[in-house]
Formats: structure tokens, sequence, C-alpha cells
């Protein structure tokens, strides 16, 4: 039973002897391990700074006093984003050297650093991993320097004719002592349509271009350019489209619905552009000096319109005037649109619709009774019949209500609700047109 015993204690300690030196090996491989890649020591004080040749970029190396690496520091990974919602892209995927600088001299995607853009630059650091390979940190904080706009063209003009189209500016001055760090100019970069169009390089000592394919629709923006730097681009201002005819023989009278102008169709024989009418521009003007626009395209080849856009009031009142003008509106296979200039004027008057006969009023048991005579009316056809009244009530506190009334109707009966001067204007009405004001004015109480 004792040998028993002992054999069973001797067991036990064989065991946790086992148990012991599997955890001493599991530490020390532990121990043996090299640093994560999300602790590799990491470059610091990433700095951006704009020089001539470029974008010149700058860090620390990695603190790894106190690091366990794998192997020693070979060289660095720097990244590279442009503007505030870019993508971070690989700008040099290991630069072969321990040293914590270098200058950006590629002028960005596009082959410059534009100006008034955000470029972002990250390092990582890349490490031996002791086992024929590499291991990379994470990146650093990044640094960021805003690219400079260097002085811009000015004086920009143009010239559109069948040859092409000419453009003219001035170069920068770059004369004053203040500009005397600004990168030698070494060009022009002329765009044609926008950003998405043709761009052309021009010398530095270019001042003109002649686009000879080019005509008033295309738009034109240009930059100097200072090596690797620009300025901020110029834009030469619209081209202006060759005149077109006008229409002719501008007319018009008032119909029952509305008051109706008529016109020629311009003549376009004489045109050299390939383009169609396809509507006209309505003006018109009543009291204010100016023409207003109420059509601003009739989408219609029709020489004729109805205008039936009447007065806040809703009607065209009698004895007013109104002043039309045409613009007749073109569109060649490009859908460019060209305008003609105003046509002659020619003003049209309301007719003279009769007011409401004896407007007239009385005071009974505290209210007011107002009466009136429909107008007699003898005209022909053009006219319009006569359909209402409307009546206008502007009380003591200067507030108003409008009554309408049918055919049937020739008298109201009001009741105040205060003392004071009550003035009312009655106009007999005729589809879009209505008379002038006849006015009434009563006082309650005595004032």
């Amino acid at each position: 039973m004792h040998d028993v015993t002992n054999a069973l204690r001797m067991r036990r300690l064989a065991l946790a002897l086992v148990v012991a030196m599997v955890a001493a090996l599991t530490a020390t491989a532990v121990s043996l391990m090299p640093a994560s890649g999300n602790s590799l020591p990491k470059p610091s004080e990433v700095e951006v700074e704009v020089v001539t040749s470029g974008m010149k970029v700058t860090w620390e190396a990695p603190d790894t006093s106190n690091a366990n690496l794998p192997g020693q520091l070979l060289s660095y990974k720097v990244e590279r984003q442009e503007g505030l919602s870019g993508d971070w892209a690989d700008f040099i995927k290991d630069t072969k050297s321990t040293t914590t600088a270098l200058i950006d001299t590629t002028g960005g995607t596009s082959g410059r650093f534009e100006a008034g853009i955000a470029y972002f630059y990250r390092v990582s650091a890349i490490y031996d991993d002791g086992n024929d390979g590499t291991r990379t940190s994470d990146p650093s904080h990044h640094g960021v320097r805003v690219a400079p706009s260097y002085p811009m063209p000015t004086d920009l003009e143009r010239e559109d004719s069948t040859e092409g189209t000419e453009l003219e500016w001035v170069p920068p001055d770059l004369s004053d002592p203040d500009l005397a760090s600004v990168p030698t100019k070494t060009g022009y970069a002329l765009t044609v349509n926008g950003s998405s169009g043709s761009t052309f390089t021009l010398a530095a000592t270019a001042s003109t271009y002649t686009h000879s394919s080019g005509d008033f629709k295309d738009s034109y923006e240009i930059i100097t350019l200072y090596g690797v730097w620009e300025s901020r681009e110029a834009r030469f201002a619209q081209g202006t489209p060759p005149p077109v005819p006008a229409p002719t023989n501008l007319d018009g009278s008032a119909k029952a619905q509305g008051l109706e102008i008529t016109w020629d169709a311009p003549d376009t024989s004489s045109i050299d552009l390939d383009i169609d009418i396809v509507g006209y521009e309505i003006l018109r003007r009543r009291a204010k000096p100016a023409f207003e626009t109420i059509q601003s395209n009739t989408n219609s080849t029709s020489t004729t319109h109805l205008d039936n856009l009447t007065e806040a009031n809703g009607y065209f009142i009698a004895g007013q005037a109104y002043t039309y003008q045409v613009r007749a509106i073109y569109r060649d296979d490009d859908y460019y649109e060209y305008r003609s200039d105003p046509s002659e004027s020619s003003t049209v008057w309301v007719p003279n619709y009769l007011k409401p006969d004896d407007f007239s009023s009385e005071i009974s048991g505290g209210d007011i009774e107002l009466d009136w005579d429909a107008p007699t009316i003898s005209w022909n056809a053009n006219r319009s019949g006569l359909d209402g009244y409307k009546l206008t009530i502007v009380t003591p506190d200067n507030s108003s209500t409008t009554v309408s009334f049918d055919t049937s109707n020739t008298s109201y009966t009001y009741e105040p609700d205060d003392t004071g001067i009550y003035v009312f204007q009655i106009v007999a009405t005729y589809g879009v047109f209505s008379s002038r004001i006849e006015v009434e004015v009563v006082s309650i109480g005595g004032s």
C-alpha cells in the first residue's frame, strides 16, 4: 500500500513538472515573437512645405528604443491624398532608404499641383521581418499643404468669326519684387468647353491663340503654368451669338377673349446659320417704363398670340393701353438657342366697356342700400358680353372686401359695423375685361 501511494505522488510530481515546462516554453515563444503590424513603431511629425520643384515632405523616424522589433528599419512607404474627398493612394511604395525627406515633383494626378487644392501625405515604416521579408507599420498622422495660386493672365478678350475664335490676354506681371520667389513661368494651359474638353499647352511667350474650329458657343479657361505649379483659372467672357432676324409688322386688337397680337415671321433667307424658328417670346408693357416677358417661349411657329394674362384684379380695365414686342427664338442642331432683337412695338387699347349706370346709395334703418342700373350695351361680336359686377367695400379702418354679383343683381344691402367713411367701388365685368370704376362714398354716424 505504501508503494502504491509513493507511485501516485511521483506521477503527480512528473505531471506538474511537464505542465510547468510547457508554460515556460510557451511564455518564451511569446516573448520571442515580433511585434504585430499595428504595434510596430511608426513615423511621426509629418510636415509638408512648398518648394520650387514641388511639395517637400519630411518626417521623424520612428522611436524604436523600447520596441521589440522583428528586424531593422529598412525604408518607408509614402501615401498621398488629393483634396478633401480624395482617396489615399501609394505615392512611393518603398523609398529604399531610411532618409526622412523627399520632394513630390509629380504634380498630382493631373501633372500639376492644382491651385487651392489640399495635398495630404502620410508615412509608414518598413522593417526587416527577420525571415527574408518585410513588415510595415501603420501610417503616421498626415501632414497637409494647400497648393498656392500664382499670378493669373489678365484682360482676357475674344473675337468670334467664321474663321474661328481668336483669344488674347495679358501675361502675368512678375516684375514686382514681392514675386521674386515665384517659380519660373513655363507656359499656359488653355481648356476648351470646360474641364471636360480639350486642353492645349502654349508657350510661355504666348499672349494670343486662334482656335480655328471654335465659335461663340465655345467656352475657354486659361491658367499660367509655373513648372508643377499653376495660377487659378481665368475665364474668357461668353461669346456673342450672331444677330438673327426679328419678326416684323406687329399689330394687335382686342378680341372677346383677350388682347390679340399678330406679326410676320422673320425673313431667314439671308441667315448663314443652320437654324430653325421654334417659337416666340412675348413682351408687354403698360404703366411701367420697361417691357416684361409674359411668355418666355410660345413653343410654336404660329404668328398669332392671345394675351389673357390680366392684371392683379383679374381683368383688363377699360381704356388702358398695352404695348407689345415679340422676339423670334431659333435653335440649331446642337439645341443651342438664339433670340432675335425685339420687333417694333405695337399698342393695343382695351375697349371702353361700359360702367354700371346711376350708382347710388341710401341709408335705411342703419343699413346702406346700394343700387345701380345695368349698362346699355350695343356692339359687335368682338366684344365680350356683360357677365356680372364686382363691388369692393373699403371700411373706415381701411380694410377691404370684394363681393361678386351676376347680371340679375342691381342692388346690395350693406350692414356697417362702425361709424365713419365707407367707400364703395363697382365695375361691370365682361369676361377678362372690366369697366372703369364707379365710386360711391357714404358717411355713417355723422363723420
